[in-house]
């Protein structure tokens, strides 16, 4: 019933990823499901940093990432481009918190529904599909 909430930095026009992984650092699910996010698929906060929610379960907001059902793992975040001077700082919070309590403490992230989640997942679906599935 809890939840990992990071929030890091990223500079404008620059990339950052954030992708979960299991302890042998393998990754999860991340056609289908939200084991991965970057900064085009993620929603940024006012002030340009990305706020992410990492759960086993959904946590009802846009930038949730799901464990695929690990309770022990890591997260590998990737910049690119960023400039020596702001990695020190990149990472601006991380830290634990009930999984009930993330819509009150992020109150200006976009709820999800089960229906848009779902959604969600076949666009996201669709556009690897985009990507990396021969045409025919």
């Amino acid at each position: 019933d809890e939840a990992l909430v990071l929030t890091v930095d990223n500079p404008p026009d620059h990339y950052v990823s954030i992708q979960i992984v299991d302890p042998w650092l393998h990754s999860v699910e991340h056609v289908h499901a939200n084991g991965s996010l970057n900064n085009h698929q993620a929603e940024a906060n006012k002030d340009g940093s990305y706020t992410y929610v990492i759960a086993p379960r959904d946590a009802g907001v846009r930038n949730w990432l799901h464990t695929g059902g690990l309770h022990d793992g890591d997260f590998q975040a990737r910049w690119q481009y960023l400039p020596a001077s702001a990695a020190a700082n990149a990472v601006r919070e991380v830290k634990v918190v009930k999984l009930a309590d993330v819509p009150a403490l992020l109150p200006d992230m976009s709820k999800v529904t089960p229906a848009q989640r779902k959604a969600q997942s076949r666009q996201r679906a669709e556009e690897y599909a985009r990507r990396y599935l021969p045409s025919s």
